[in-house]
């Protein structure tokens, strides 16, 4: 995440992250920008609190990196990110990830709140 968020300061952004620990090192800490927000929350279940709503509100991008990978985009992501958001997913793919989902899966639960695929791995 420090990557992400030296690439949004650098365009004049912010970087929201959260996780159910703080996994940051110390050197880590230490260049830790301003614009950079740490959120610690245990978001499973597809839940999330006030710090992330606002984080995903604010959003243009968000990426997505969930035990409940689905769950969390269509229940928490897709109903607050702003209009023409991006939002990226790991270990999306039907052989990734703790309990792979088929893209179909993903079609079904995204594609009613407007999202679109449009990007397909090399081995799809």
């Amino acid at each position: 995440s420090f990557y992400l968020g030296v690439a949004a300061a650098l365009r004049g952004g912010t970087l929201d992250t959260s996780d159910v620990v703080d996994a940051r090192a110390a050197d880590v800490l230490k260049v830790w920008l301003p614009s950079m927000r740490f959120h610690k929350a245990d978001l499973a279940g597809a839940v999330a609190n006030d710090a992330v709503d606002a984080a995903i509100r604010a959003a243009s991008v968000v990426l997505v990196d969930h035990v409940d990978r689905l769950e969390f985009c269509r229940d928490v992501v897709a109903p607050r990110l702003p209009r023409r958001g991006l939002l990226l997913v790991h270990d999306f793919t039907p052989h990734a990830g703790p309990g792979p989902t088929l893209h179909q899966a993903w079609a079904e639960a995204l594609a009613p709140q407007g999202f679109s695929r449009f990007y397909r791995d090399y081995g799809d």
